[in-house]
């Protein structure tokens, strides 16, 4: 269903005739909370991972040279798709020999930094979040390994739902209703006062 047919839904479920404005701000904010409300059992949950199948995307990026601001001299920096959400799977490619990326915190980058059976190796790359003008990753090798590519599977952010320019949800038409469902969820709290 398109954006104008789903404000039409919305109307006929909320009975309250609200302004065209309103309902667009309702429903963008009901499909973020549909998209919440899934990716947090994506990864156990079949029936989830349908849910959220449109929102699944590849990118690939070319590390920047390292600089002043690296945490490591082994570092370097890999710029993320600007409509990202949720990383779902990432490796890098060193010629062509994939080498797993590892999540890790700060605090974990400080304690094992300098552990020769916890830091980065052929088989392993770290990656610390990190976000100056853009958002961005800092992969850490172990000085040997050359990064020439970053690989990343994601669930992205939808586009908004923009009823003034018929832009429609791009989640499965069979989840439009439940995302119309939640918009009235949203509302009808507040009318009852």
């Amino acid at each position: 269903m398109n954006a104008i047919e789903m404000q039409h839904s919305f109307d006929r479920k909320s009975g309250l005739g609200l302004d065209t404005y309103t309902v667009q701000k309702l429903l963008n904010q009901a499909q973020d909370l549909f998209i919440d409300r899934y990716i947090q059992d994506y990864d156990i949950s079949e029936h989830a991972r349908k849910k959220l199948i449109t929102l699944v995307k590849n990118y690939s990026a070319t590390p920047d040279a390292t600089g002043a601001t690296n945490i490591s001299v082994n570092a370097v920096f890999v710029d993320l798709p600007s409509d990202l959400r949720r990383p779902l799977q990432e490796h890098v490619v060193d010629s062509s020999t994939i080498i797993k990326v590892k999540p890790i915190k700060y605090d974990e980058y400080n304690i094992n930094k300098d552990d020769p059976f916890k830091k980065p190796d052929s088989d392993l790359v770290w990656r610390l979040d990190y976000g100056d003008t853009s958002l961005r990753h800092e992969l850490i090798t172990d000085g040997v390994v050359s990064i020439d590519t970053y690989k990343l599977r994601y669930i992205k952010n939808p586009t908004d739902i923009d009823i003034f320019a018929n832009t429609s949800c791009i989640l499965n038409t069979t989840d439009h209703e439940e995302i119309i469902d939640i918009a009235v969820s949203l509302i009808r709290p507040s009318t009852e006062n």
